[in-house]
């Protein structure tokens, strides 16, 4: 086995960012995905983002659905339900992240499902919970910031509120899923019995600031987190004459050796800044000292006079520096698939190495991201139907063998999404 999840099938019924990332994190480790799309188009995050490598496959797509078994398949008609529960007999795991409770009025919740399957593990993923006042809001990134306090804790008092530029609780939420999945395949290895899981955005950004909650939680107080986070100064990002460097002074540490070295020993002595609590207590103030400080030279200047002190700091990257960064290389971070379609396409790798089963990401064999309907014809047959079973429920557009219609653009495929949405 050179895969921790060799021989695990999962389903993923999930649209957008958070249940496809958790689905491809399986896939990834060396579970078989089968990703279910709608009878049409696909899905839709296949057209959504700013670039695309061909109508159908969006770059936000392909950089979430990598290793997948693309199945078309309307799930509500009797002929696709049927398809469907077949599926759910022989697979591991279900990932889906509709509304709450639209499995169940599709008649595909938890319970029913699992009296099929008694081994069978269900991610039910959300924006808020399963249950309670906030279950059926729409649950989406950016909206789950404001809800989680996130954006309340970005920046200065009094100032514009600035949320995290990444989808942070999609990323987060999705790797909390993926865990949840495996505790639950791992607890099934000793009792046999799939069970639930249920991961959500809002809990997910919750639970990743645990040390902002356990001050709020001792002190009361409600914080911002000014140029980088509010428990030490200086902290955060700093424009220098080139570019920007991050800088860490955590307690006392450098602080003395830094004035020093900026030339303006008094700061040291300044009663605002002496320590660290009443350089944070007078964050805005120290900054307007040390902005034009910062802008006298180069970041990799203060890279070097900073890590001489032992203060901690790196230069700010974008993804350009970091594509050509050899460490980025060392730690397999950027995935390279030919696809048959469209040539080379590049994407992110996984952040969890394991030394003696790697999982499939970084193998030769492992698939790109599927092209719309790419293996219908062949999960259907696997399940035991005929040529002749086939055509007709591809007639009935319960599924689709034949892929993107002939020359439909971006445009048009978001029209069909729009007039003929899926189940929420």
């Amino acid at each position: 086995m050179s895969a921790p999840l060799e021989g695990i099938l999962v389903l993923d019924l999930s649209l957008g960012l958070f249940g496809p990332y958790c689905g491809m994190m399986l896939a990834d480790m060396g579970a078989e995905v089968i990703k279910i799309e709608r009878a049409d188009v696909g899905e839709g995050m296949r057209y959504s983002y700013l670039s695309h490598i061909q109508p159908g496959m969006g770059v936000s797509w392909a950089g979430v659905n990598r290793g997948k078994k693309s199945l078309a398949l309307d799930i509500r008609p009797a002929a696709g339900r049927q398809v469907f529960l077949k599926l759910v007999e022989r697979c591991d795991v279900v990932i889906q992240n509709f509304r709450p409770g639209v499995m169940e009025r599709l008649g595909f919740g938890y319970p029913g499902l699992s009296a099929m399957n008694p081994r069978l593990v269900m991610a039910s993923l959300s924006g808020y919970g399963v249950t309670g006042p906030h279950a059926q809001k729409t649950g989406q990134d950016l909206l789950t910031q404001a809800y989680a306090g996130t954006i309340a804790l970005q920046g200065y008092e009094n100032d514009e509120p600035v949320s995290v530029g990444t989808p942070i609780a999609d990323g987060i939420a999705a790797v909390t899923a993926a865990w949840g999945v495996a505790l639950a395949l791992y607890v099934r290895e000793k009792t046999g019995v799939g069970q639930e899981i249920t991961s959500n955005l809002a809990d997910a950004l919750l639970a990743l600031s645990p040390m902002d909650w356990a001050d709020y939680l001792h002190s009361g107080e409600l914080r911002k987190s000014g140029r980088g986070w509010y428990p030490n100064m200086p902290y955060g990002p700093w424009q220098a004459r080139d570019r920007a460097i991050v800088v860490m002074f955590q307690n006392d540490v450098g602080w003395t050796e830094f004035c020093l070295g900026i030339g303006m020993p008094e700061l040291e002595h300044d009663p605002r800044f002496a320590t660290n609590l009443d350089r944070v207590n007078n964050r805005v103030a120290l900054e307007e000292v040390l902005k034009p400080v910062f802008r006298s030279r180069d970041a990799a200047e203060w890279q070097q006079m900073l890590e001489a002190m032992g203060v901690r700091c790196d230069l700010v990257n974008d993804y350009r520096d970091l594509e050509q960064d050899p460490q980025t290389a060392i730690n397999q971070m950027i995935v390279e698939q030919e696809h048959p379609s469209y040539g080379k396409i590049r994407t992110v790798g996984q952040a969890l190495k394991l030394s003696k089963t790697p999982g499939a990401a970084y193998d030769p064999g492992h698939l790109p991201p599927p092209l719309y309907a790419e293996h219908t014809s062949a999960i259907l047959s696997a399940l035991g139907y005929d040529d002749t079973q086939i055509a007709e429920m591809d007639a009935d557009g319960v599924v689709n063998t034949k892929g993107l219609p002939p020359g439909i653009s971006i445009d048009e495929a978001v029209a069909i999404i729009s007039s003929r949405a899926r189940a929420q």
